[in-house]
C-alpha cells in the first residue's frame, strides 16, 4: 500500500522482517498522523525494481507490527530518482506511474 503520509522509505511486518532475516540496526521515533509517537525497529533492505528497469538499492526499512507493507514518500522519491522520472496518480482509476523526463 502507498501511504504518502508515511514519510520514510518503507514498513514491513515484523514477521514478514523475520522471514527475510532482516536485521535491527536503529530504533526510531515515528510521530503518526493522530500525533501520537511510536517507536519503531529499523533495518536496512536491498529493494530490486523489476520489469527490465535493473534497478537496485539499499533504505532503511521500519519494523512494525501491521499486516501490510507500506511505501512512503521518501521511497517514491527515491524510485523517481532512480528511473528520471515524475511519480503522477490518477485518482479516478487509483494507478500509480512513474513517467519519463526523457522523451
Amino acid at each position: 500500500m502507498v501511504d504518502t503520509g508515511f514519510t520514510e522509505y518503507i514498513s514491513i511486518p515484523s514477521n514478514f522482517a523475520q522471514q527475510l532475516g532482516i536485521k535491527v540496526v536503529d530504533n526510531q521515533t515515528v510521530y503518526l498522523a493522530d500525533g501520537s509517537a511510536e517507536v519503531f525497529a529499523v533495518g536496512t533492505v536491498t529493494l530490486k525494481l523489476s520489469n527490465n528497469l535493473n534497478i537496485e538499492f539499499s533504505c532503511e526499512a521500519f519494523i512494525s507490527d501491521d499486516d501490510e507493507v507500506l511505501i512512503g514518500y521518501k521511497l517514491l522519491e527515491l524510485i523517481c530518482q532512480k528511473l528520471n522520472a515524475e511519480m503522477v496518480f490518477n485518482f479516478d482509476t487509483q494507478e500509480l506511474r512513474f513517467d519519463s523526463y526523457e522523451k
